[in-house]
């Protein structure tokens, strides 16, 4: 279904008017109301409601309210809506259900309420939904076509890199089938359409996005399709180097236990199997099975014990040990149930709800940790806390608060 945006003259009018009175805003800008909640010890800003941190960290958006300079909370502009999104480079913002805007001024440039916006990495494209605009002209670069009414079915998209962009469609019907688009974004031709397989067959991509798997088909080079080789069934996991492959059960109907399997990533030869005795596929959602390097060369199996009661087992978690993949080696063993304890001996950055940002991440109701130490850095009041993307500043939600960071 094509969407075709159009504009009465009344919302053009209407544009206008508030194009004018925001630039006025902007040229009057007051600092933040004194009103405002009781700011926390240690915070330099506190708005109502949500907020979002630009990507160079000198401006945050509050929702429905307007956007102020950071350090010093002078207010720029007045904002309606809730800015959900940055672009890269800083020039722009996507309000939602409203459109693209310019970051300086508050401008409305393009009219798109999309409920899924993106931009390229190097900021040369926007995407609402389905029209692909070129930036900073404007220009209708595309029509993507897509489909998608946000009640029986969802889709959007976002860009894998510079030159690749993916669209993922997704239909609530009694195969409750997903599909993937990829699309090369200088000739907007489709690279490869994953609904030529059966509903949920397990797909994956290396990191680099040169290949794919298709459990139970193959892995193939994405651009050229050529078949590198067979594969099992199952759900393959590519290392940081596509060197190793790692397969892990299909999902669904879930196993009644977890085997694994480590492939060669150039032939599909088998490296090494693994398996743990009474580890169900239920465990994976209250500790994890397992956790690997990013080079796929270790890997950490939990240590299990069997404690039966009134005739049911019953398994308990009571340490991990680190195995060297390619020739079973136990490399070290330690009786500590903790899944930090795993990822650090594992190289691999402590599992959080939010990226590791200057050697830093958050829990929200405790504060900001040392990724290689986990001591606590600051603590933090809030809901949603997140890092800005130099690390200098944590921000949380309800109210938005921001902390300068130690």
């Amino acid at each position: 279904m094509k969407h075709t945006w159009t504009i009465t003259f009344g919302v053009f009018v209407a544009a206008i008017l508030l194009t004018a009175l925001m630039s006025s805003q902007a040229q009057d800008a007051t600092p933040f109301p004194p009103e405002a909640t009781v700011m926390p010890d240690g915070a330099i800003f506190i708005a109502p409601g949500r907020c979002l941190v630009s990507p160079d960290e000198s401006r945050i958006a509050v929702r429905d309210y307007g956007v102020f300079d950071l350090p010093d909370g002078q207010k720029a502009f007045d904002l309606t809506g809730d800015a959900i999104l940055y672009s890269p480079d800083n020039r722009y913002f996507v309000v939602s259900g409203v459109g693209l805007h310019d970051s300086q001024t508050g401008q409305l440039l393009i009219e798109s309420p999309s409920r899924y916006p993106s931009f390229s990495p190097d900021s040369r494209f926007y995407i609402a939904y389905d029209i692909v605009y070129a930036l900073p002209s404007l220009e209708q670069v595309t029509d993507l076509d897509r489909e998608g009414d946000g009640v029986n079915s969802y889709s959007w998209g976002r860009f894998i890199n510079n030159d690749l962009w993916y669209t993922y469609e997704k239909t609530f019907t009694t195969a409750d089938q997903t599909m993937l688009t990829f699309v090369n974004a200088t000739t907007w031709l489709p690279v490869l359409d994953t609904s030529i397989y059966l509903p949920m067959t397990p797909i994956s991509f290396s990191q680099d996005f040169r290949r794919y798997a298709v459990g139970g088909v193959g892995v193939f080079e994405l651009y050229s399709g050529e078949k590198l080789f067979d594969l099992s069934e199952g759900l393959a996991h590519f290392s940081t180097d596509s060197a190793t492959i790692l397969m892990t059960p299909r999902l669904y109907p879930p196993p009644s236990d977890i085997a694994l399997a480590f492939l060669d990533g150039e032939t599909g030869a088998t490296l090494n199997q693994f398996s743990v005795p009474g580890l169900v596929y239920s465990d994976i959602m209250s500790y994890g099975a397992f956790f690997t390097s990013p080079d796929m060369s270790k890997i950490a199996m939990p240590d299990v014990l069997n404690i039966g009661v009134d005739g049911q087992e019953n398994y308990v978690l009571q340490g991990w040990r680190l195995i060297d993949v390619r020739t079973n080696t136990l490399i070290k063993q330690w009786r500590d149930n903790s899944v930090v304890s795993a990822y650090q001996e594992l190289g691999r950055p402590v599992p959080t709800s939010h990226r590791i940002i200057d050697g830093r991440y958050v829990i929200e109701g405790q504060g900001v940790f040392d990724a290689a130490t986990d001591a606590l850095v600051m603590p933090l009041i809030g809901q949603a806390p997140y890092l800005t993307e130099g690390g200098t500043y944590a921000v949380t939600q309800n109210p938005c608060t921001v902390w300068r960071l130690p």
